[in-house]
């Protein structure tokens, strides 16, 4: 996979290893691949999940985002993404969005498809989650400030256990497999 960007008027071309480089520099992209009982944390993920970053949309909560979809992606005919993921300071709270923000969805005329896929837009349904848990009184965080997560994020980067799953499982340009 190439890319190219603009870069004070020269052109810059990144690789596949570097993209995935560049990417692990920003931590708030990583929440989705934290897991928050390796790193002994309280913490719970509430994410979104779409075939293809497209539609219909799926809202749930997991301590690890990314165990999570890849164990959708053994049922799923199309490429699953995480494309909004935030974390919520305990399971119970992280629940108790996730049941507001389905809630919400149901209300809808035909809003809701099956169990928990709704027939929303990814950026429809973060909404509706970040509506959620201002309703429900619960922080959500997008961003890791825990040391802890973050060097276990750089361990596990540098053991490259985890280029095969952000090129997959998420909704940055590192959908296609690299040539």
């Amino acid at each position: 996979m190439k890319r190219s960007s603009m870069k004070s008027g020269m052109q810059q071309i990144t690789t596949g290893r570097d993209a995935l480089q560049n990417y692990f520099q920003d931590y708030n992209k990583l929440v989705w691949l934290v897991d928050w009982r390796v790193n002994k944390l309280p913490y719970c993920t509430v994410y979104v999940i779409a075939p293809e970053a497209s539609w219909p949309s799926k809202i749930g909560i997991a301590t690890c985002a990314r165990k999570r979809v890849a164990a959708l992606q053994c049922s799923h005919w199309k490429r699953l993404a995480v494309t909004h993921c935030y974390w919520a300071p305990s399971v119970a709270d992280a629940r108790k969005v996730e049941k507001k923000a389905h809630a919400l969805i149901k209300d809808e005329p035909n809003g809701f498809l099956l169990g928990e896929w709704f027939n929303k837009k990814p950026n429809e349904a973060a909404e509706i989650v970040r509506f959620a848990a201002l309703s429900a009184g619960v922080e959500l965080n997008d961003t890791i400030e825990d040391m802890g997560a973050r060097e276990s994020i750089r361990d596990r980067w540098e053991q490259g256990l985890y280029e095969e799953t952000v090129r997959i499982g998420h909704y940055t340009d590192f959908h296609e497999r690299r040539r």
